[in-house]
């Protein structure tokens, strides 16, 4: 990381939070590591976020996600989209015109986080994952937006709340689960061990919740989360 990243880093997330991502970071590298965190949300956070002026928002069918994934950098890729409705994981978008603002996926299934390492939600909770927001409207806070929204319509088909897995060196992901009041389900270590990873869960995160384990699907729905 340069030396401007991490003064920008330092503005947005302040010396400590900061310190601590780049020490995992260090880690990660020599021990080709990694630590994720937790989150769960069983009530939306708060009154809903108003999307931007002019934008509609909602869980969206297969013809309009594969009309705007062209429209995402690349962070909607033909794989991607066919493995998630496959598995008939749910997209939530919000879309302003023909472009894709921002979205996030919802699933029932065990789900891949990155190579090698599967994600299952417990007691019927859904687990949100491959979160994005455009580059040109990150700084709004549209993954809280959809979030919420989404929330609160799993909530009312029987859905006893959300779960999600940030990589904890990702100081926007976790800043904004923790802006939305997210549990802390508790942490992963993964050591790698030349590539068959091996997974440590903290006392919080044994609890059953979410599970995150070594397993298998693919391909695996690998979009950077930029929610900020």
């Amino acid at each position: 990381m340069s030396i401007a990243s991490t003064r920008r880093e330092i503005a947005r997330f302040g010396w400590p939070d900061t310190l601590r991502a780049l020490g995992l970071r260090a880690i990660g590298r020599a021990a080709d590591g990694l630590m994720v965190r937790a989150f769960g949300l069983d009530r939306p956070p708060g009154d809903p976020l108003p999307a931007p002026r002019g934008a509609a928002h909602g869980f969206l069918d297969e013809g309009a996600i594969r009309r705007l994934a062209r429209g995402t950098l690349g962070a909607l890729t033909p794989e991607i989209v066919a493995d998630a409705l496959a598995h008939r994981d749910r997209c939530y978008g919000i879309v302003a015109g023909d472009t894709l603002l921002g979205f996030t996926w919802y699933s029932r299934r065990p789900t891949l986080f990155e190579e090698g390492l599967v994600c299952t939600a417990g007691g019927g909770r859904v687990y949100a994952y491959n979160a994005w927001t455009h580059p040109d409207h990150r700084g709004q806070r549209l993954l809280a937006t959809g979030v919420t929204h989404a929330l609160t319509a799993l909530l009312a088909e029987g859905c006893p709340g959300l779960v999600a897995c940030v990589d904890a060196e990702n100081l926007a992901s976790v800043k904004a689960w923790r802006r939305m009041g997210a549990a802390d389900l508790g942490t992963f270590h993964v050591l790698r061990n030349g590539g068959r990873p091996l997974v440590h869960a903290d006392a919080r995160a044994r609890l059953g919740s979410l599970r995150l384990e070594r397993g298998r699907e693919a391909p695996a729905p690998s979009a950077s989360p930029s929610p900020a």
